[in-house]
């Protein structure tokens, strides 16, 4: 070709590709076939750089033990006698193909903490460990007693009273030692002190009364005083009421008979208040007209009972009981109302006795009431007190005269100025002329 640009190579081929130009082998041979093995030895077998696995350039080596891998956690060990790819090993307490028992405690555990106490016991637990009694004796169960004897029997209950071996009971370790007294512990508190006032109610003037207080100085009391602000042992007429209380003063007999066989114009055996020489219904009330309350209406009342239009009488007004009745007192009155002269008159009720009676206050413990509730078995003047837990005077809930029956009265927390008292245990009595009951509550704001 003129002007071509092919050209002959070494190995007389004529073209003008550069890329199919000839080329020598590793022998320098133009054009030849021969090359280099793995190992980079011209037409060698790539053994000369072939590793134990047979592996041109491998990194696989034959172990102590003839083993040929490339694993370095396959290589092969000694072991604890020195043979390579041995099994013996070392135990538990480190000494070769040993059964571990140099280093096994009591139990047989190897490098245990189990130990042999005193008493020949193998455990790990201090807590059970032996210890001696107080004979010195190890594992022994003699203690000491209350009064610091070893092996004794001496015991002391929570009131400081002393018991030895043979039973008797003493204030100390002395079996010599006085008894404890009757009425006292032997820590010198009281056996009996129903109002934990110190003083055993075998000494105490008012063993339901922690204030002890005797306002009056008539050794009674105030608790149980019938005849409060008085000297209750004047009873001039022997009737067990107090001068000072005594309604009927001169009176000793007290109660009367209907029959007269035991009249006293001083007696008052209706217990009204009112004595016989002023009352206008010795034995009973006269009180018909229980919705009436004044002697005006009392006076004004005007009954019919024929019907004919003429008054066969007027309302008799009591001022001594403030009632208003038919002139018939109710002993002998038949009839309910105002009924002269009728013969058809509706019978009166049989009536219920009454007993006296002081309820225990509900709710207890209250904040801010509670109901008091009581029951007169007749006719009486009555006080209804509250005190506090030291006897003194709080509030007077109830004074004056009241007739025979059922009442309910409610205390709110307050004193006589109307200022509200604390919290505590308070005191309500009730007394009549012939009788004092006492109970207590408590207030919790």
């Amino acid at each position: 070709v003129a002007n071509g640009d092919s050209t002959v190579d070494q190995c007389g081929v004529c073209d003008n590709d550069p890329a199919n130009d000839c080329t020598q082998d590793c022998t320098g041979t133009w054009g030849g076939d021969a090359v280099n093995d793995d190992c980079g030895v011209c037409q060698g077998d790539s053994s000369s750089c072939a590793d134990c696995a047979g592996v041109a350039n491998g990194d696989s080596t034959v172990d102590q033990c003839g083993v040929c891998d490339n694993d370095p956690a396959n290589d092969c060990t000694q072991d604890c006698t020195g043979t390579w790819g041995g099994d013996a090993v070392n135990d538990d307490c480190g000494v070769c193909q040993g059964d571990s028992s140099s280093c096994a405690d009591c139990a047989g555990v190897a490098n245990g903490d189990s130990t042999v106490d005193q008493c020949g016991v193998c455990d790990n637990d201090p807590a059970n460990d032996c210890t001696q009694d107080c004979t010195g004796t190890w594992g022994g169960t003699a203690v000491i007693d209350d009064c610091g004897i070893c092996n004794g029997s001496w015991t002391v209950d929570e009131n400081g009273l002393y018991t030895d071996d043979q039973g008797n009971e003493t204030c100390s370790c002395d079996s010599t030692n006085a008894q404890p007294d009757q009425y006292y512990y032997c820590d010198g508190t009281c056996i009996v002190d129903s109002d934990l006032d110190a003083i055993c109610d075998e000494f105490d003037p008012c063993p339901n009364d922690p204030g002890n207080l005797d306002s009056d100085g008539d050794q009674v009391c105030d608790l149980f005083d019938v005849c409060e602000g008085y000297n209750d042992a004047l009873d001039d007429d022997g009737d067990s009421v107090p001068n000072d209380c005594d309604l009927c003063f001169g009176d000793n007999t007290q109660i009367g008979s209907q029959d007269g066989s035991t009249q006293d114009l001083n007696a008052d055996p209706d217990n009204d208040g009112v004595c016989n020489d002023i009352d206008v219904c010795d034995y009973s009330l006269d009180w018909d007209y229980r919705d009436i309350t004044s002697e005006e209406a009392c006076l004004s009342q005007q009954v019919d009972a024929d019907g004919d239009g003429v008054s066969e009488g007027f309302g008799v007004w009591d001022p001594y009981t403030n009632t208003c009745g038919d002139g018939i007192c109710d002993g002998q009155d038949l009839c309910v109302g105002n009924n002269w002269g009728s013969d058809d008159c509706e019978l009166l009720d049989v009536e219920i006795p009454i007993e006296f009676s002081l309820q225990q206050n509900y709710p207890n413990p209250f904040n801010p009431t509670t109901a008091i509730d009581f029951a007169i078995s007749s006719n009486d003047y009555i006080d209804l007190i509250i005190y506090d837990i030291l006897g003194k005077h709080v509030r007077t809930l109830v004074s004056g005269y009241l007739t025979k029956g059922e009442y309910s009265v409610i205390w709110d927390g307050t004193d006589n100025s109307g200022n509200s008292v604390t919290s505590g245990i308070y005191i309500y009595q009730l007394k009549t002329s012939k009788a004092v009951k006492s109970k207590r509550m408590t207030l919790l704001r």
